[in-house]
């Protein structure tokens, strides 16, 4: 039997990890839904009942010392995030982590530094890296066997006024470094004021150390929640609109120009489905995880932490309203 247990039954945690484990456990065999654990009780008992965890608890150490999960899928608030994994990584048991791994480059850099002392399998839930739109568009890519020249990334945002953004922001500075195949090299950022508020657009120019050149930008209290992707590669440009939440307001395909020539990949060809959990790639980071694990393919469960130094890194610049990142 897999076992899987979750630390954290907050609104994240029950909108997409939730239903994906459900869904995970129903269509697998194998698979126990053991444990959920949260400070609040009633929280937990909700979750629990809501999507088929055996039982619940208030104490995350205690619920994994009593179980001895296969895997934990860890969603708790970003300043907690680090301490959590690296107890859940001393304990032995692999994680998914929600993002950002750590609330600060230290902390992500600790995180890397626990994994590589336990060796632990995990992943970090940046689920962009998983959704069907850019699975396609890096495929294209590939297939063109020269990296990107050109990748601008585009975050919107419907009323989101918090005075930092960066834990949001980490989503696209992630997803361009992953597209890329690249770390930043350098970033130089721009910021404009939105009247009456704290929140600011965000605007971010970048060269990647295989010379691909980015551009973000992000804006917060924008009219529509939206995030789309532009990629030159080779002759070719490639589109994509990205599912942001429950309704998506733009088609979420994708579209490749050639010479004058468009050719397109629904949501259909794609195989997105029709629930925002999956077409937003939750489900396929939990799933392909666990797939992993359950095959003895440790070894490609080792780098993630790794991997989310830098989106972390860069996010704090956004943070402190930075003008310049120089890796």
């Amino acid at each position: 039997m897999f076992k899987i247990c979750m630390v954290g039954c907050g609104e994240h945690a029950s909108r997409v990890h939730g239903p994906s484990l459900r869904r995970y456990a129903g269509e697998e065999a194998g698979v126990e839904l053991a444990a959920c654990c949260d400070i609040d009780c009633a929280a937990a008992e909700r979750f629990a009942a809501a999507f088929g965890f055996a039982r619940c608890d208030t104490d995350y150490r205690e619920m994994l010392r009593r179980e001895k999960p296969d895997a934990a899928v860890v969603v708790v608030p970003v300043p907690l995030s680090c301490a959590i994994a690296c107890d859940v990584m001393r304990m032995g048991v692999p994680l998914m982590l929600e993002k950002p791994p750590g609330a600060n480059a230290e902390e992500a850099r600790r995180l890397v530094q626990v994994q590589q002392e336990t060796g632990v399998p995990h992943r970090v839930a940046f689920n962009r890296r998983y959704m069907p739109q850019l699975r396609k568009v890096e495929d294209l890519m590939r297939q063109c066997g020269r990296p990107p020249e050109y990748i601008h990334y585009t975050m919107y945002r419907v009323r989101r006024f918090e005075e930092d953004f960066s834990t949001t922001a980490v989503h696209a500075i992630d997803a361009v470094r992953y597209l890329a195949g690249a770390d930043y090299a350098q970033a130089d950022f721009s910021y404009r004021a939105i009247a009456g508020q704290k929140a600011v657009d965000i605007f971010m120019d970048a060269r990647m150390e295989n010379g691909c050149i980015a551009r973000i930008d992000i804006c917060p209290g924008a009219g529509l929640l939206a995030e789309t992707l532009t990629v030159s590669a080779d002759g070719s440009t490639f589109f994509a609109a990205l599912p942001t939440g429950e309704r998506w307001l733009l088609p979420a395909g994708v579209s490749r120009f050639e010479a004058g020539k468009r050719t397109e990949w629904t949501m259909e060809a794609l195989g997105m489905g029709d629930t925002f959990y999956e077409a937003g790639g939750f489900y396929a980071e939990g799933a392909t995880f666990f797939n992993e694990l359950r095959a003895g393919n440790k070894e490609c469960l080792m780098t993630d932490f790794a991997s989310s130094v830098q989106p972390v890194e860069v996010s704090q610049y956004i943070a402190r309203r930075d003008t310049a990142y120089r890796k």
